[in-house]
């Protein structure tokens, strides 16, 4: 992938590497502190399929800090661009 370029959310859960992603926040959760010292806030950004259950053809992210103050206010509707963001398989 060329620096800069954006690939869609099917593509970036599909694989593991860093991509730029653009999408629509769907769903949030509260943010909450970990065992260790960071705070954290999850959401899910979708490109396509809306209407569908969350988890499907959407990316969760968890967005940790630890510093809340520094944890990006996302909201549902919010359009986010994530660039150089790290995707990897979790079971």
């Amino acid at each position: 992938m060329a620096s800069g370029e954006l690939v869609d959310i099917t593509t970036a859960c599909s694989s593991q590497g860093n991509f730029n992603v653009l999408g629509v926040v769907v769903d949030t959760l509260p943010l909450y502190r970990t065992r260790g010292s960071s705070a954290c806030i999850t959401f899910t950004i979708k490109d396509s399929d809306f209407d569908g259950p969350t988890w499907q053809g959407g990316l969760k992210v968890k967005y940790f800090n630890d510093d809340e103050s520094h944890l990006p206010n996302v909201k549902l509707n919010d359009a986010v661009l994530l660039r150089n963001i790290p995707v990897s398989e979790f079971a």
